[in-house]
């Protein structure tokens, strides 16, 4: 009854009491994964130990074998603000900007009343925020790179009005702008909001499960590392997830993680993130074999010192004998950079970040992050 005490522990830390009503994913022995939303969750003691039941839909499923964990879904809100590199660049207001910005993001719900809404209000008035339109759009491109949850955000462009394609104005501080939400009706937005995050958080957990407590960073992030790269394969290019945490950490219909370089970079960055390491997302070009191509790969901190790492490259072909490389891990710019160029794309044009921090003189020892 190993999952039943894990399970039980987890939810009493959540909820502090016996019996609550909250949201929780279940993944059941099958594979199976559901959200249910507004459930509660109840458990009675007997002679065989605990019973518990899940909404009506559960509560003849009394079998804890047949569960592998449930667990809360928790809000979404920001990751510690000293994980956004994007942030860091940013003067005191732009932060507050930003900070204001990403709450709502993270935080936007669609609303059942109106299911053709499609735009996200912020109301920079109402919070006392002066900002401009040019400082938006750099605080929206450098958040969509810091934060790879922005999952019901179709466009970081702030528009004027709440329907009509107009922008807000050009010189002075904006009020209210709207950005185009990723859905068309409720239905839509629920799916993305609620069930693919639990699959996301699902997934996820299941790597940072792994993690124990007596690690140091260097072997947390190998850990998380190698097992992304366990879970994950190359592929999917025709799908609109492949470069995104859902393509990363939800399955297709094949059972197969298929993802591009962004959808590595991006879900390392997410596990990094969880677990409190600095991760950055960048873009540039990669010369592995002349000519350069565009590209996505990871800048963490480890130990106070920052490394590149390009999960993509450290991910064998399908049938090779080892299942993680690692030529691209942990690296500092004297060995990465003869074949990797940062925030310039193929067609010349600056992307992601004006600049990167500088990395450790010498790459991270391998031997170094070994655990058990």
């Amino acid at each position: 009854m190993k999952s039943f005490a894990l399970t039980t522990a987890i939810l009493l830390l959540f909820l502090g009491t016996a019996e609550a009503k909250a949201q929780f994913v279940v993944k059941k022995a099958d594979g199976s994964i559901v959200s249910i939303e507004g459930s509660e969750i109840s458990f009675a003691p007997d002679a065989d130990g605990v019973k518990w039941s899940i909404g009506d839909e559960y509560v003849e499923d009394n079998d804890l074998d047949n569960i592998l964990f449930i667990r809360p879904i928790l809000p979404k809100r920001p990751f510690d603000s000293s994980l956004y590199y994007g942030r860091s660049l940013l003067d005191e207001n732009e932060q507050k900007a930003y900070d204001f910005m990403l709450a709502a993001f993270l935080g936007f719900a669609p609303d059942p009343d109106n299911p053709n809404a499609k735009r996200i209000a912020v109301n920079f008035t109402e919070a006392g925020i002066d900002i401009t339109y040019e400082q938006l759009l750099t605080i929206g491109k450098y958040m969509q790179y810091d934060e790879p949850r922005l999952l019901m955000l179709q466009s970081i462009v702030p528009k004027g009005d709440a329907t009509q394609m107009v922008s807000p104005p050009k010189t002075g501080p904006v009020g209210t702008v709207y950005y185009d939400a990723r859905f068309f009706n409720v239905n839509t937005a629920y799916t993305i909001q609620t069930l693919n995050s639990a699959k996301i958080e699902v997934a996820a957990s299941e790597i940072l499960d792994k993690i124990e407590p007596d690690m140091n960073e260097a072997q947390k992030f190998r850990l998380i590392h190698d097992e992304f790269i366990k879970l994950v394969s190359y592929g999917g290019m025709s799908t609109g997830n492949s470069g995104t945490i859902e393509g990363a950490f939800i399955p297709n219909s094949l059972g197969v993680y298929a993802i591009v370089c962004q959808g590595y970079a991006k879900g390392l960055q997410y596990l990094c993130l969880r677990a409190g390491i600095p991760a950055i997302y960048v873009t540039g070009t990669a010369n592995y074999n002349p000519p350069p191509v565009d590209h996505a790969w990871n800048m963490v901190k480890i130990d106070g010192e920052w490394y590149n790492v390009d999960a993509t490259n450290d991910d064998p072909p399908t049938g090779a004998t080892v299942q993680v490389r690692y030529e691209d891990f942990l690296q500092c710019n004297d060995d990465f950079l003869h074949d990797h160029t940062p925030g310039v794309t193929t067609a010349g044009t600056a992307d992601s970040f004006p600049a990167f921090p500088e990395t450790a003189s010498q790459s991270y020892p391998l031997e170094e992050t070994e655990y058990p």
